[in-house]
């Protein structure tokens, strides 16, 4: 997507679409089924100029066009130099801007960006022992039992109504003697 650069000494970019990055912490998540997901940002994230009243990510997080929140990140490519960058606040009161450089590979953009940033999950890279990764954990096995349950119930359905149905029964017999052949 092209636009305007966050970085006030460079004109257009070309951005790299991760409509999660920008708002990616879990402060500005929402639960969907139980699980937290994302904010998310819309069509008018990349908008050339504020305008009130618009939406620029689902939860309402994000207030301007290009803006990442605490957490998040942003990736372009400078269009003049053709150089990548990212606008990152993982520390600090504010956000940084890091050079990536030129990018190479026969990959995705997406790879090689994560390739020059050595990104790991957040999640994951808070260790095993920390409050979100172990409830992010006990969340997902609560989900997939639920999940798992649910499709039993239906296979099992489906076998009942296929042993109810005579042209069913018929059709089995009729070809488990082939299977045997």
């Amino acid at each position: 997507m092209s636009g305007r650069s966050p970085h006030p000494e460079q004109g257009q970019a070309r951005f790299l679409v991760e409509v999660a990055d920008p708002s990616e912490a879990e402060e500005f998540g929402y639960t969907v089924n139980g699980l937290l997901v994302s904010d998310f940002f819309t069509p008018h994230f990349y908008d050339p100029v504020t305008v009130p009243g618009t939406r620029y990510s689902f939860g309402g997080h994000i207030t301007a066009p290009r803006t990442i929140l605490r957490g998040g990140y942003i990736s372009w490519e400078d269009s003049a130099t053709g150089e990548w960058w990212q606008q990152t606040w993982f520390e600090g009161k504010e956000p940084t801007f890091r050079r990536l450089g030129r990018l190479s590979g026969s990959g995705s953009i997406r790879e090689a960006v994560d390739a020059r940033t050595k990104t790991v999950s957040r999640l994951a890279a808070s260790g095993p022992s920390s409050k979100p990764y172990l409830a992010a954990r006990t969340l997902t096995a609560h989900v997939k039992e639920s999940t798992g349950a649910r499709a039993d119930a239906w296979r099992a359905q489906i076998e009942r109504l296929k042993g109810a149905n005579p042209a069913a029964k018929a059709f089995k017999a009729k070809t488990k003697g082939k299977k045997a052949k």
